[in-house]
This record gives C-alpha cells, structure tokens and sequence, in this order.
C-alpha cells in the first residue's frame, strides 16, 4: 500500500502565499465550500449572501497549493512488513545500504507515479468531482 504525505510548499519571504483564490468557509458543514472565487471581495459577497438570513459572521481564506509527496522510507517500511510476513527468512540489513541521495531518487520516481496516477485517474471527470489538496492561508472573520 502506498503511503503519502501531504507537505505544503514553504515560499520565500515576499513571494504572495496562495494561489490567488479565495472562499467563504460553511460552518458545520461536509463541504467547507462550494465554488471557489478569483477575489477576496467576490468570496465576502458569496458569504454575505450565503449568510444573509442569519446575520453571522462567517470565515473567508485564501488557497493554497499541497504538494503530494509519496514519502519512499514509508513505502518501503510497507513492503518489508509485508515481505516479512510472507517469509522467515528476510533480512532489512539491505535498507542500510541506501544513501539520501537515492532515497530522494526514490520519492521523487514514486511522486511521479502517483501524480500521473491521480491525474490519468480522474481525467475527464468535473472539477468539482475531483480531489483537491488544497489549504486555507490568511482566514479572515467577515462580520455584517
């Protein structure tokens, strides 16, 4: 089984954090929110409207990007579990043997399998149907 990680990506100071689009968050609800918008004043009148009969204040939050990183140290801890299981006479003295460099090698290769896996995988399906790896930076509270 593959295991993964999702890491945000750090950004140098002075460089903008997200991706530039924002939302209006929905309390206790499944699905934090329903479409996402190109300006901050579009989220905060989405959720003025959305809130418009309860007069509450309502949260808004920039995305930003996740980076989907299979991490290769988890994956082969899996496959020696599972090999060890099958087997009395497997050894790990191997797993010694591999330097960072080819640690690294290995995440990046199983990263971009799984990136075009993710990508081949939902090809052709609704935006909205698929997943997204996304954070809220910069959450605002918006009152009436």
């Amino acid at each position: 089984m593959f295991y993964f990680v999702l890491i945000k990506l750090f950004r140098k100071e002075g460089v903008k954090i997200g991706m530039g689009k924002w939302v209006y968050i929905k309390k206790n609800a499944d699905k934090k929110w329903d479409h996402i918008y190109n300006t901050k004043e579009g989220a905060i009148k989405a959720g003025r409207q959305f809130y418009k009969n309860s007069k509450q204040s309502f949260q808004i939050g920039e995305l930003s990007e996740v980076y989907i990183c299979v991490n290769g140290d988890q994956v082969i801890d899996q496959v020696c579990n599972d090999v060890s299981e099958q087997s009395n006479y497997f050894s790990r003295e191997w797993i010694q043997y591999i330097d960072d460099c080819q640690m690294s090698d290995l995440n990046t290769l199983l990263t971009k399998v799984f990136n075009k896996w993710l990508h081949d995988t939902f090809k052709g399906i609704d935006e909205d149907e698929k997943p997204s790896f996304n954070n809220l930076e910069r959450i605002e509270t918006i009152s009436f």
